[in-house]
């Protein structure tokens, strides 16, 4: 009975992902930068000078976080394995 289940299961799943290919394989649109079709900075070509000044006077002095990372062997990742 249970194996029957997941059969019906992945059946079901291999239809749906089959139907929606032709919908997945559609180029993605994407919309005009106002900055021009070479712009590699996006948002960043609104930080200015005294944008960046008005942002730093609000640092305090207080506390000081580690926010690094300890890579060690094994340690789970998004690679492909045996690489």
């Amino acid at each position: 009975m249970l194996n029957s289940i997941i059969r019906f299961s992945m059946l079901a799943t291999m239809i749906i992902l089959l139907s929606a290919a032709p919908i997945l394989a559609k180029k993605t649109q994407v919309g005009k930068s106002p900055w021009g079709p070479n712009d590699e900075l996006g948002r960043l070509n609104l930080m200015t000078n005294e944008s960046r000044a008005a942002i730093l006077s609000r640092i305090s002095g207080g506390k000081i976080y580690d926010l690094s990372v300890d890579y060690f062997i094994g340690m789970p990742g998004w690679f492909p394995a045996g690489t």
